[in-house]
């Protein structure tokens, strides 16, 4: 059994340690960092009217399911909610009722989320089978735990209440659903139900048996769930049944009225074993006659963001543009059909070999056609980054293309207004200036102050010369490349 620690300098309130890192997802701050943002960034954004109430996400290792929790977090782009309610269930340490940690602090290698004490407190007066078991959350529980840095990378500034079933009946998944339902009317909070689908069937079996839950799940019908699961005599169809059900109960009463199954795979789509498969979706729940509030993290990827198709059509004229010049000294040029890749961007263009930097060199004004741009940048970048000699063909076959789409830059008030892994960064101060992109931060695992100092670092300052008298430009980039 896990010890809740002391408050390590919070502001009161006991911290419920990270007991699945290292585990279950990476338990560096940097590894984590960058990948969940990956997740997030290669998922997409469902076009749907209305106030996202709840979501449906997955709670396997991130090897497996990270994907499509990234799927489920990417809704929340753009989003704020003062709170979320994460709905998870213990898989070993049974116990009659529900347990909601009232008050302190969960943590994860991202750092600390406080726990809302208000709206966790007020669940468990709503009925004697929901109180506080403080054992329930020290057991190495994932199916909350898993779910945080989602949320802490996807959303700014929110409180969590973290709610566990210890047996998911009938009798138990009613009566949370009424208690959410009576405490979160008038608040702008989020609910989340953490649940992988089928345990262990075989592929094709697999997508069957999830394929009538998702019916269900996109008819908006949790009893349909709970009927069809009463058939189900091996507990092998969606172990979180009674988070799903509670949750989608509970949307509905707080005037959710549309459901979104908005991707599914399971364990065989991402290791190939077909043999044994577990299944997950990503699913939303919608209000589309409320709004959503705004002000959250904003993703990386612009306004008009560049389709598959387009990015790896960019990828295709950047790599043979590459190859010809390396090769043959020929600047050749590429017409365009699509109009997506005639509008005029600053480009990114960066590359690696095994991972490591060979060249990156940016271009950030908005005058030239992508098409154009990226046959051209590609090109500086393996010859003209001062901190590398010329690309040589010998290296091409090696060689790795990431092209970042920028977004006009745009003057800031304040370093404070700077979120990190969603803007780019230009410091300017004097003569001296430098940038970062936004997956820089991430990628090394810095805050805000980590990154500015060594930014003002590359532009030839003190380590502290960002702090006084420097100006900053904010940016974002919709980044894609080569597959390894």
């Amino acid at each position: 059994m896990v010890k809740v620690q002391s408050n390590k300098g919070a502001p009161g309130g006991k911290i419920v340690p990270a007991q699945c890192a290292g585990q279950w997802y990476p338990g560096s701050k940097g590894e984590l960092t960058r990948t969940v943002d990956d997740y997030l960034r290669n998922a997409k954004v469902e076009k749907v009217q209305g106030r996202l109430v709840a979501l449906i996400a997955p709670h396997a290792g991130y090897f497996y399911s990270g994907a499509m929790a990234g799927y489920s977090y990417r809704q929340l782009e753009g989003l704020h909610y003062d709170t979320v309610v994460v709905v998870g269930f213990n898989h070993g340490y049974p116990y009659s009722g529900i347990s909601v940690y009232t008050e302190g602090y969960l943590e994860t290698p991202l750092g600390l989320i406080e726990i809302d004490s208000e709206v966790a407190k007020a669940l468990t007066e709503q009925d004697n089978s929901i109180y506080f078991l403080e054992d329930a959350f020290l057991t190495a529980e994932h199916s909350i735990e898993n779910q945080l840095p989602f949320l802490q990378r996807a959303l700014d500034k929110f409180k969590v209440v973290p709610v566990m079933f210890g047996t998911q009946s009938k009798d138990n998944v009613d009566k949370l659903a009424s208690a959410l339902a009576a405490v979160l009317k008038g608040k702008n909070v989020l609910m989340v139900a953490s649940s992988d689908m089928s345990h262990f069937w075989g592929y094709d079996d697999a997508v069957r048996l999830d394929e009538e839950i998702l019916k269900y799940v996109r008819q908006f019908d949790p009893e349909g769930i709970q009927k069809a699961l009463a058939r189900d005599d091996t507990g092998r169809r969606l172990c979180g049944r009674g988070t799903v059900v509670a949750v989608m109960k509970a949307a509905k009463m707080l005037g959710a009225d549309k459901a979104v199954v908005v991707k599914y795979n399971n364990s065989g789509d991402v290791s190939g074993d077909r043999s044994r498969v577990v299944g997950y979706m990503a699913s939303a729940f919608y209000n589309t006659k409320a709004k959503n509030e705004g002000s959250g993290k904003k993703s990386e990827l612009n306004k008009g963001e560049l389709n598959e198709t387009q990015q790896k059509s960019l990828l295709k004229i950047a790599r043979e543009s590459l190859e010809a010049y390396i090769r043959h000294g020929e600047r050749k040029t590429f017409a365009a059909d699509d109009p997506a890749l005639k509008r005029k961007h600053g480009m990114f263009v960066t590359l690696t070999i095994n991972g490591q930097l060979r060249g990156c060199m940016g271009h950030f004004e908005q005058d030239t056609p992508l098409n154009e741009l990226a046959a051209k940048q590609v090109i500086v970048s393996a010859t003209g980054d001062p901190r590398f000699l010329q690309v040589r063909a010998d290296e091409l076959n090696k060689i790795k293309i990431e092209i970042s789409v920028l977004s006009p830059p745009e003057p800031v008030a304040s370093y404070e207004d700077i979120i990190v892994g969603v803007h780019g960064v230009i410091l300017e101060k004097g003569y001296h200036g430098a940038t970062f992109l936004p997956q820089v931060a991430p990628e090394q695992g810095w805050d805000r102050d980590e990154m500015l100092t060594h930014l003002a670092m590359k532009a030839g300052l003190s380590p502290d010369g960002w702090k006084e008298g420097a100006t900053f430009k904010v940016y974002t980039a919709q980044v894609f490349g080569e597959e390894e």
